[in-house]
This record gives C-alpha cells, structure tokens and sequence, in this order.
C-alpha cells in the first residue's frame, strides 16, 4: 500500500481498494479530453486519481468541499483539472455532461433513515448526467447480517445509514444498459483504526473473502454504463 492509495481512498485502504482495482479494468489508462464528476468527494481522493489520469474533474458534495480536500490536490499538483462545485445527489444541474461519474460511500447517506426513494432519485439523476455511453463507477457499502448489528450496536450512524443488499442495490441501477460489479471485504471493517484494518485487510485480501463467499462480504463496487 503506498501514499497514492491512502490519498485516493482515504479509509479500510485495502479492501476498498478492490473498488479501484476493478474500476481500472474499464477506463484507459489516459482519460485526456473526457470529463468527470465526483459525488460526495469528501477529501477529494476520487477526484485526484481521476485528475492524475488527466480528466477534467468537477469535485463535488451537498455542502462546500473543505478547504484540505483543495490542499490535497495542490499538493498532487493536479488542481487545473479540478474546479469544486456543491451539488446535491438527488439534483443534479447537469445533462449529459459527463463520460465518468464516479462515488464511494454516497448511495447510503442519500438513502439515510430509509429513504430508497432518495438512491432512486440520485441513480436516476446521475444517468441523466452522463453523456450516452458514459460510466457510473460506484463503491457501496452491503448489509450482511454480521456487519449490520456490529453497525447498529457500535455506530453512532448504523442505525440511519442505508445499507444495501447486493440485488437491491443492482435493481436501483436497472435504468442503466449495462452494470458489471464485485463484492470483496469481510474482516476489515472491524478494525478500530486504520493498522488494525489493514492488518485484517490482508486477511481479506489473501484468503478469506473468497473463502466467506459474496453474502457475507460487506462491499459492492462497479461500472454502470448508460
């Protein structure tokens, strides 16, 4: 795991970046002259691994990007391909706009508090920005049983967030042509920081999501095209 890596994912690096790995099989290695858009950029690490690829980025999240996520770029030097705009999920101003979408860990703060009818309107919103042909790139998190009580009794967000289950979360996405996606993931997430998940993402990555098999595994990635 290297410095790039722990910028562009930010949290439970190794097993989120499966996400990554798999994204990678369906982009170019140069994406000059295309343009993308990240939602809910947090610290804009998504953003950065599209910009050091040479797409035009719009960084965006329901509130002003803070200011480390342009101090991030800056530092990759990569903030020409980057401007930051607020942009709610559920209203998107834009229409077919944008070969890439790409989003980690959104769908489940859109849908808070059971509110599927949000991620709809958001999936919906996104495919309506995409440019025809144009790619959804999306990491989620799933609900195994295991995963969802340590969530609702550990927390403080479990409880609210909306997890989903792996059919759900393809039935959301049915408005698109096609969706190619992976799960990965079982022991990372209960590590209480961030050497503890990487210690049990190495568990993870070697050995044991494939023993557990996808029902249990707690991460859902994928390339959803229009």
């Amino acid at each position: 795991m290297n410095r790039l890596d722990e910028e562009v994912i930010g949290w439970d690096v190794l097993n989120w970046k499966c996400a990554v790995e798999f994204w990678q099989a369906y982009l170019p290695a140069d994406l000059s002259g295309t343009r993308s858009l990240e939602i809910g950029c947090g610290g804009g690490g998504l953003s950065l691994w599209l910009a050091l690829k040479n797409s035009y980025v719009v960084c965006s999240d329901y509130r002003e990007p803070p200011p480390h996520t342009q101090a991030l770029h800056r530092d990759w030097r990569v903030s020409d391909h980057v401007c930051y705009q607020t942009i709610d999920a559920t209203n998107i101003p834009y229409e077919g706009e944008f070969d890439i979408v790409i989003l980690k860990s959104v769908l489940c703060s859109v849908g808070r508090l059971n509110r599927l009818d949000r991620v709809q309107q958001a999936l919906e919103e996104i495919h309506k920005s995409l440019k025809p042909g144009g790619k959804l790139l999306f990491a989620e998190n799933l609900d195994p049983p295991i995963h969802r009580f340590f969530r609702r009794s550990f927390v403080p967000w479990g409880k609210d967030c909306r997890y989903f289950k792996r059919d759900e979360l393809l039935t959301s996405l049915s408005m698109f042509r096609k969706t190619e996606f992976g799960t990965a993931g079982f022991l990372g997430a209960f590590g209480r920081n961030e050497r503890q998940r990487r210690i049990l993402g190495t568990v993870d990555r070697l050995f044991l999501s494939r023993m557990v098999g996808w029902k249990l595994h707690y991460l859902m990635f994928g390339v959803a095209q229009k």
